[in-house]
């Protein structure tokens, strides 16, 4: 769930990115662990990201193991 207090830091695209992401992860039914291993990603960014506290470089992604 994005952190209310952030939600006004970040861009439109940052914001939907982060929707998209969780709504992935759901799908995908993965903890923040398996989204670690199938990102490279660390679990305490992913959890930053979902919050809204941390806005990923998009180069982090591109590769999906």
């Amino acid at each position: 769930m994005l952190n209310k207090k952030y939600i006004e830091s970040i861009s439109e695209f940052e914001f939907d990115f982060i929707c998209e992401f969780i709504k992935l992860r759901n799908e995908l039914v993965f903890i923040q662990q398996e989204m670690t291993n199938k990102t490279g990603v660390l679990k305490d960014k992913i959890a930053k990201i979902e919050s809204g506290i941390y806005s990923p470089n998009l180069r982090s992604f591109r590769t999906i193991r």
